[in-house]
């Protein structure tokens, strides 16, 4: 029976029996309804860039989502105030082990005022900057460790598949940063739809916030898809799917708690 199925998904891949190439709304609207569906006609269709208007789309709905947070500039200079209140903090304890003296000090407190100015075209022009940089370097470095895992688990996924799957997934993930923004725009403090939302950032620290925080509902959404995606298109099991794209994520949490332990809380 297992060699039965092994012959069909092989005669499916032949070129003559491959589906005409999906569209983008297809794609799209299929993830959000029903991903299994999308992806196990996305493994019998012809060979495409199915990636790259998912992304470009997310890039779009990043760059609304920092225009919304543009319009309570209230809300990030919250968020930088903190920052830089650790700064002080910091620099303090640094001016009394004779690291710096006080001018040195206030020279590095007026500079990061000067470029974590919410009003300044400089700060926008960052904002817009590095985020567009780092939802394309996390694309791309999580759609190799998935082609990593792939191949030691000896599937024959293409990085083509990989770039695919995790690019379409990436929409649900935008769109929960417009909900989390909107949300956050309503209770005046930055929040995701995650646990984070029903403590204090006070009670829980900075360590265990920023961890509550990663756990995002739509980001667990976008990871059960991407996992039904490695399921339907690499033909490997549920279990192994699951594991490797939840156990990518674990490491990124301990990544979260170290960053924040060594640099302070940043997300």
């Amino acid at each position: 029976m297992e060699e039965n199925n092994q012959n069909i998904r092989q005669s499916e891949h032949t070129p003559d029996a491959l589906l005409p190439k999906m569209s983008a709304g297809d794609i799209i609207s299929g993830v959000l309804s029903s991903p299994g569906e999308t992806y196990s006609e996305m493994a019998i269709s012809r060979p495409a860039n199915y990636w790259l208007i998912p992304i470009l789309i997310v890039l779009i709905l990043n760059g609304i989502s920092i225009f919304l947070s543009f319009q309570n500039p209230e809300l990030i200079q919250k968020k930088m105030d903190e920052s830089l209140e650790k700064t002080r903090t910091k620099l303090e304890e640094q001016i009394k082990s004779g690291e710096i003296t006080r001018e040195q000090a206030d020279q590095a407190l007026e500079m990061q005022k000067k470029f974590t100015n919410p009003e300044s075209i400089f700060f926008k022009i960052t904002s817009y900057a590095s985020s567009t940089i780092f939802v394309i370097a996390v694309f791309f470095v999580l759609s190799l460790a998935l082609f990593i895992g792939m191949k030691i688990f000896k599937s024959d996924m293409s990085f083509q598949n990989i770039l695919n799957v995790v690019g379409s997934a990436s929409i649900i993930t935008a769109i929960g940063g417009i909900v989390s923004i909107a949300i956050s725009l309503m209770l005046g403090e930055i929040k995701t739809i995650s646990p984070a939302l029903l403590i204090n950032k006070s009670s829980a620290g900075d360590i265990g916030y920023s961890i509550l925080s990663s756990i995002d509902a739509f980001t667990i959404w976008a990871y059960v898809v991407i996992s039904i995606g490695l399921v339907k298109i690499g033909n490997i099991s549920t279990g192994k799917s699951y594991g490797l794209v939840f156990g990518l994520w674990i490491v990124w949490l301990i990544f979260v708690a170290l960053f924040t332990v060594v640099f302070g809380s940043m997300f």
